[in-house]
């Protein structure tokens, strides 16, 4: 059973003449055409409804090739919430007439209330599919860029939960180029740069990242209670921890090499200020947030601080005692307070 929507954005006005001829046409409609087109107006004004539908249809019996009559139909039809052929014969308008712009900006507003509704139900592919087909509507840039600023965000949202990581940066960016943009769309155009930045971050590229979430870091961090601000703090420490790892890592496989531990400090210290005035900042906005404290409990121990290293996975362990990884942070906890007794008693 096809689905129907209620489209609450659609308001029609049908007062005053229906336009009867428009610019890219192949030839002008005959004067019996113009003629049935005219009853079918006034009997809107009529509120007859049924006759102006009857008159239309004969004018595309009449008229196959008339875009206008293809518009005026599908326009009466979703005023009467008939939804499915309304939209039917805007999108044949549209073929017959890819410049109509009353049929394209009409188009835009159904589709991106379709999309919502699709959105609010969960079914993001349906809901990814109308924002799809507005974008691609023509010059829709120039006729309603509201909605398809809208539409290139959700999509770009909806992108990045399907981890389609790539396309959500592609549409963002999109989002992002249209004219105005920061101040037409203030309330989500900072979010805008933390989802990029998330799609980077899974994409491993971490300069990238860097660069979007502190963009956003600087755009909100006098905001009140953002809950992404924590998270973008933690995300860039993440991405440099990752870095820093990678730097590391030649040095853990070096089975040969000496001073192990100290080597591996001596990378940690080259990162500290990228990664822990960042954990710091998100601990700070977001007391529980279990990942950073473990990351800034992890970054220590590579920094060969055993000492801070307890400390924050206590108070870790404290904070989540119900966390699934509890155990394994207290084994690694013991194993650290065992090296730091033995190092204590090696002193003696």
């Amino acid at each position: 059973m096809k689905k129907t929507f209620m489209i609450a954005l659609i308001v029609l006005a049908f007062a005053g003449q229906t336009m009867l001829a428009t610019a890219g046409e192949a030839a002008p409609p005959s004067k019996q055409a113009l003629k049935l087109m005219k009853k079918a107006q006034k009997a809107i004004e009529a509120k007859e409804f049924d006759k102006a539908t009857e008159f239309y249809q004969q004018v595309i019996e009449m008229e196959a090739e008339y875009a206008e009559a293809r518009f005026a139909l599908g326009r009466l039809q979703l005023a009467q919430n008939q939804l499915e052929p309304g939209e039917d014969n805007l999108k044949k308008a549209l073929e017959l007439d890819p410049g109509h712009t009353e049929a394209a900006k009409l188009m835009a507003r159904l589709l991106f209330s379709k999309g919502q509704q699709f959105q609010q139900q969960r079914n993001v592919e349906e809901a990814n599919q109308c924002f799809r087909q507005l974008i691609d509507l023509p010059n829709i840039a120039e006729l309603d860029r509201t909605h398809l600023g809208q539409s290139l965000y959700q999509l770009g949202v909806n992108l990045y939960t399907r981890k389609n990581f790539a396309e959500s940066t592609e549409y963002l960016k999109k989002f992002q180029q249209l004219p105005m943009a920061q101040t037409e769309f203030a309330p989500i155009f900072p979010a805008s740069n933390y989802i990029i930045g998330l799609n980077y971050s899974q994409q491993k590229d971490y300069e990238a990242s860097n660069e979007y979430l502190s963009t956003y870091i600087d755009a909100r961090q006098d905001a009140e209670n953002d809950q992404l601000l924590p998270l973008a703090h933690f995300v860039i420490a993440s991405n440099n921890f990752q870095v820093m790892e990678a730097e590391a890592e030649p040095i853990r496989k070096d089975k040969e090499a000496k001073d192990l531990k100290e080597k591996l400090a001596a990378v940690a210290a080259k990162f500290q200020d990228a990664i822990v005035p960042h954990l710091e900042k998100a601990i700070e906005l977001k007391v529980d947030l279990e990942p950073a404290y473990l990351t800034l409990g992890n970054f220590y121990y590579y920094k060969n601080d055993r000492q801070k290293t307890v400390e924050t996975y206590e108070k870790m362990i404290s904070l989540f005692p119900d966390s699934p990884d509890k155990a394994r942070y207290e084994k690694f906890l013991d194993d650290v307070k065992k090296e730091i007794a033995a190092l204590e008693k090696t002193s003696k």
